[in-house]
């Protein structure tokens, strides 16, 4: 069953795409909770810190459509194909030098996407746009990233401006500091690209939340929402290019408690 809202699971995930060069026991972990991960493939024009970083590389816009960066857009297109996914060949080619890498990191919250718009794949943003989505600018090119996408109207960023951002679209924010997640080669990561749900109630992380300087409220802001917090590898939390959720399990999760 695909999910119709991007990022947000209405059941238990059964498939995600994450990063290639993910830790063994974020991988483990996912096998044993039954999740099946499709693993990106390289895009060599990316800077190394990034060049494997599924949220770099594409889309999923919602149900079964995936809009891809066109030199990975046969590797995902031989694996998606066969799961029923509709995977849509972009139009920009992304290099290593910002903003030309950003064009796919979109944040859909909800049935709003926010983006650096000067910089949005244009057949991405056609997609969006003949399906009367709309598309907020913001300053933060990075920005499925920088998100946190725990409901369709609650988020956790690091991001000042897009905290402003959403709170005037009456999005409830909270704001965390921009530090204690790994990004290798980089000076640091971000909360969105360590993070996914893997169910309606289920926020994970690669690696563990409790050693992020900001977990009592993390914690919070997720208990408020009715979310529970799971941590898939020891140490700290690492920026892997999001946990991205494209299918999800027909379940009656009252009978399975």
């Amino acid at each position: 069953m695909f999910i119709n809202l991007s990022f947000l699971p209405q059941s238990k995930v059964s498939h995600v795409i994450i990063d290639k060069k993910a830790p063994a026991e974020f991988i483990s972990n996912l096998l044993k909770l039954k999740i099946t991960p499709i693993l990106s493939t390289v895009n060599r024009g990316v800077h190394p810190s990034l060049s494997t970083h599924p949220d770099m590389q594409l889309f999923h816009a919602g149900g079964n459509t995936i809009i891809c960066e066109p030199t990975v857009c046969e590797y995902y297109s031989d694996i998606l194909s066969p799961l029923g996914f509709n995977i849509i060949c972009g139009k920009t080619h992304l290099n290593s030098t910002y903003p030309n890498d950003i064009a796919y990191n979109i944040a859909k919250v909800g049935s709003l996407c926010l983006h650096k718009k000067k910089h949005t794949d244009s057949a991405l943003s056609e997609y969006v746009t003949r399906n009367n989505i709309r598309i907020i600018n913001i300053a933060q090119g990075y920005t499925n990233c920088a998100v946190c996408i725990i409901g369709e109207n609650a988020v956790i960023t690091s991001d000042c401006g897009i905290a402003k951002t959403l709170d005037n679209l009456n999005i409830e924010v909270l704001r965390i500091k921009a530090d204690n997640i790994i990004l290798e080669g980089m000076d640091y990561g971000f909360i969105g690209g360590a993070s996914g749900l893997l169910a309606p109630n289920l926020l994970a992380f690669c690696g563990n939340i409790e050693k992020h300087i900001d977990y009592r409220q993390i914690k919070s802001f997720a208990q408020k929402h009715n979310i529970d917090l799971i941590s898939l590898c020891s140490g700290g939390l690492i920026d892997i290019g999001s946990i991205i959720p494209i299918k999800q399990e027909v379940i009656d999760w009252n009978s399975s408690q």
